[in-house]
């Protein structure tokens, strides 16, 4: 998810960049005024309206922006990345279904559906995702973490251990879930001869042999 716009860190801005929404959404007013049926505009500008929790222009300006363009597929997922804010994980995995409808191997599109799922305690439709975005890309390490995790929470450990070490095969610069894998897997081995044997079994199936 490398468009600034659409990530989930734009959506959750820290603190110290919390006013730069609303010059935004100023400038925004003004390129509107000038082109007023622009669906990016206007999608955009509901981005900014949901970052200061103004949902009913934000829900607006993307019913507009849908209207004029209403084969993008980005759109719904922007849609779907607002209702995800606002904590209402049902509509946001409708906006998702259709995205996905246009664009159905769409990475990002499958992991904030999978993300939104847990959210929505739908542990095994989100695990359905996360499954799927490793057979599109066998190098998507956020798919593999994300696995790991609802594979744990579903009870089923040798497939969450198996994603776990997965993650650690293919991630190289995301240095601090590296290390809580890592200490987690360390924990699990300690825990109980039976996961220290599924353990070594997981860790075989995707090294080959013991690292």
């Amino acid at each position: 998810m490398q468009d600034n716009e659409s990530t989930l860190a734009t959506l959750f801005p820290s603190a110290s960049s919390y006013e730069r929404p609303y010059e935004l959404i100023a400038d925004l007013n003004k390129k509107l005024i000038a082109d007023p049926d622009n669906p990016e505009l206007l999608a955009s500008r509901a981005i900014q309206y949901s970052r200061v929790n103004d949902y009913d222009y934000a829900f607006r300006d993307m019913k507009r922006a849908i209207a004029l363009s209403p084969e993008d597929h980005t759109l719904y997922y922007r849609l779907g990345l607002i209702y995800y804010k606002k904590k209402s994980y049902a509509e946001a995995i409708l906006q998702f279904n259709i995205a996905l409808s246009y664009s159905p191997n769409n990475e990002d599109y499958l992991l904030l559906r999978a993300m939104t799922f847990s959210m929505n305690n739908q542990y095994v439709e989100a695990v359905n995702d996360a499954d799927l975005i490793t057979v599109i890309n066998p190098n998507n390490t956020d798919a593999y973490l994300l696995c790991g995790k609802l594979y744990e929470r579903l009870g089923l450990y040798y497939y969450s251990f198996r994603s776990y070490y997965s993650f650690l095969k293919y991630e190289q610069t995301d240095k601090a879930n590296i290390n809580l894998v890592k200490k987690h897997l360390k924990f699990m081995k300690k825990k109980d001869p039976y996961f220290r044997q599924l353990l070594r079994r997981a860790k075989k199936s995707v090294f080959g042999k013991e690292k």
